[in-house]
């Protein structure tokens, strides 16, 4: 997963891009954290739209004023689709995927 951020006062935004295949089966990712060298493991459940968003609460940027409150972390995703198939691939999501 491909992740990039921005924040909104508090709020840690990162933008995520996923395959198609781990937007359709899940996935785990690594979200890195400003205060955390490890960062944070995030297990993403099958079937994440373009454009869903997940907010980890208490995860996000530590209050100016009030340095015991903490802002979300809000994961907003995007797919990457592939920019070919070969006619094995297209038949194969043919017999598997629903209409």
């Amino acid at each position: 997963a491909v992740v990039s951020t921005q924040s909104t006062g508090d709020d840690l935004m990162y933008n995520v891009s996923l395959s198609l295949k781990n937007s359709l089966v899940g996935s785990d990712i690594i979200v890195p954290l400003i205060d955390s060298p490890r960062g944070l493991d995030v297990r993403l459940p099958p079937l994440i739209p373009p454009g869903f968003s997940k907010v980890i609460p208490f995860h996000g940027m530590q209050n100016q004023k009030n340095g015991a409150k903490r802002g979300d972390l809000i994961l907003k995703f995007s797919v990457c689709y592939p920019e070919s198939l070969t006619p094995q691939q297209i038949e194969s999501l043919r017999k598997i995927l629903p209409d």
